[in-house]
């Protein structure tokens, strides 16, 4: 509802700040912390021990223990997750991630796999209430770039396999600045 009000031009404008804080923010951490930053990835259950500033913690079997501030902290983050998600018109994986990282103990794939069932949901919510009020969908248009999305995935996936996590935290650092940089030039 608020993005009606604000002129598409702002909204562009504040989706480009938004990218370039969001990789300002990942570029402090792997310059501040390079060896915690290459381990991202590949976070093992031994390690949550040590792992004291998370809010929501997992049990010994690496179950996530929802005690009440966990359930509020969640709370807040999905609302604010959201309204950035609604009033861009973006998915927000891009925000989920990186928040279910700081406020849980799961590891990135797990944060991951969550924010894309997480996106999903939001995602099916999205089309009902689209078709519920009459508008249309291309459906073409979308079955191609749902075609290419699952073929980029798929192959990203491989790649990333070979590549160091911090390389990996790096170019997605630098497409992400670049669409921002795209983004903001086109509005």
């Amino acid at each position: 509802m608020l993005a009606q009000e604000v002129p598409s031009q702002f909204i562009v404008i504040g989706f480009s700040i938004l990218m370039v804080v969001v990789a300002l923010l990942m570029a402090l951490k792997i310059w501040r912390n390079p060896a915690n930053a290459s381990v991202v990835r590949a976070r093992l259950i031994d390690d949550l021990e040590t792992d004291s500033s998370a809010i929501c913690r997992l049990d010994e079997n690496a179950v996530l223990r929802l005690s009440a501030p966990c359930g509020v902290v969640l709370f807040l983050a999905g609302c604010i997750t959201g309204a950035l998600s609604g009033f861009f018109g973006v998915g927000g994986g891009f925000l989920i991630v990186p928040a279910l990282t700081f406020i849980t103990q799961l590891s990135i794939h797990r944060a991951v796999a969550s924010s894309l069932f997480i996106i999903a949901l939001i995602g099916i919510s999205g089309v009902s209430s689209a078709l519920w009020h009459g508008r249309e969908i291309p459906l073409v248009l979308t079955l191609l770039f749902m075609l290419g999305g699952l073929t980029g995935m798929f192959l990203g996936q491989r790649v990333a396999r070979s590549v160091s996590a911090i390389v990996l935290q790096k170019v997605f650092i630098v497409i992400i600045v670049l669409v921002a940089v795209a983004t903001f030039l086109v509005a």
